[in-house]
């Protein structure tokens, strides 16, 4: 599918969120001016070089649970790209109705630590008495922290500019649209993989079937819905319903199931093995397919196995067999 094509379908989230640290620059001066030549023990938890602590950090961890729903969401639905998501025109819609619940999560939230400002400061300030007064000389106002924190969604499209068309056909290896939009299909296989390994690492990959489902789904979903843009990802699909279809609803993964998820989780989790196996198209299929850039996108339905559909050159080379795994 071409560039411009493939932009054509696609939508742009930006995500902006900001959250304050709780934290404020300490110069010597500073210190000087509360201590002077006096030697003061330097509490680890609340006081870093450059840099002292006005509040216990639990406060503020809420934010970044936020951000990283929003990000997650974003990945579910789409892909990194240009500093935002890609995301197809159909997913664009319910992504929006999730960041607008982030977000109005994420504000009142801020509410919250503003109303509690003044007394989170004194409250972590009275655990370390000598520097008690260093920490409340350093908070700044509540109206002054409401203003280090901010969310914000914007959705968009990415077009050439016409005007650069000359430029960018002289030295077209210079054109970032089209080196961006040519590495989407790696970039989704590495962020399923990333996605399974630390879904792995937190024990998905354990014996607990619904989390197993669960995560075979979001990664399943995600691949489906970006298939269009590098169709060799509709194999990764492939892959995943063979073996989804096996995985009860709960209880414990146990024998040939289990057997099948765990490679199936270490398939996934190893981005270059897959690049390698699902993205080359040997020279024979290509001269036995004859297949055009109209041609990669040409669907059959006929598959023996799951009756899946997928595209008609990807039939003739399979990377993760499913016959291998027929239960």
């Amino acid at each position: 599918m071409k560039t411009l094509t493939i932009l054509e379908t696609l939508v742009v989230v930006q995500l902006d969120m900001n959250v304050f640290g709780g934290r404020k620059t300490l110069t010597p001066e500073d210190l000087r001016a509360a201590f002077g030549d006096k030697y003061v023990e330097v509490p680890k938890n609340a006081v870093t070089p450059g840099s002292i602590k006005l509040i216990d950090a639990d406060a503020l961890k809420v934010f970044n649970r936020l951000k990283q729903r929003a990000r997650r969401a974003c990945l579910a639905a789409g892909t990194s790209f240009m500093g935002g998501f890609a995301i197809p025109e159909t997913g664009v819609t319910p992504l929006m109705v999730v960041l607008n619940e982030i977000g109005a999560e994420f504000t009142s939230e801020i509410d919250t630590i503003v109303a509690r400002w003044d007394s989170a400061v004194t409250a972590w300030a009275k655990q370390f008495p000598e520097w008690e007064s260093v920490i409340k000389a350093n908070a700044p106002t509540a109206d002054w922290v409401r203003s280090q924190f901010g969310y914000a969604v914007g959705a968009f499209r990415i077009a050439p500019a016409a005007e650069a068309a000359a430029a960018v056909a002289a030295a077209p290896e210079l054109d970032l649209i089209e080196g961006q939009v040519g590495s989407l299909g790696v970039q989704i296989v590495r962020e399923i993989a990333q996605d399974v390994r630390a879904s792995v690492d937190h024990g998905a990959g354990s014996r607990l079937a619904a989390t197993a489902r669960s995560v075979l789904s979001r990664v399943r979903n995600k691949a489906a819905g970006l298939a269009f843009i590098a169709p060799h990802i509709n194999n990764v699909v492939l892959a995943i319903d063979t073996v989804y279809g096996h995985v009860p609803d709960n209880g414990k993964l146990e024998g040939f199931t289990r057997l099948a998820v765990d490679g199936l989780f270490a398939w996934l989790s190893d981005e270059k093995r897959i690049v390698s196996e699902v993205f080359s198209i040997d020279e024979q299929t290509r001269s036995a397919t004859a297949v055009t850039d109209d041609d990669q996108t040409e669907i059959v339905s006929d598959d023996e196995t799951t009756g899946m559909l997928i595209p008609a050159p990807l039939k003739q080379r399979r990377a993760f067999d499913p016959q291998v795994l027929a239960f």
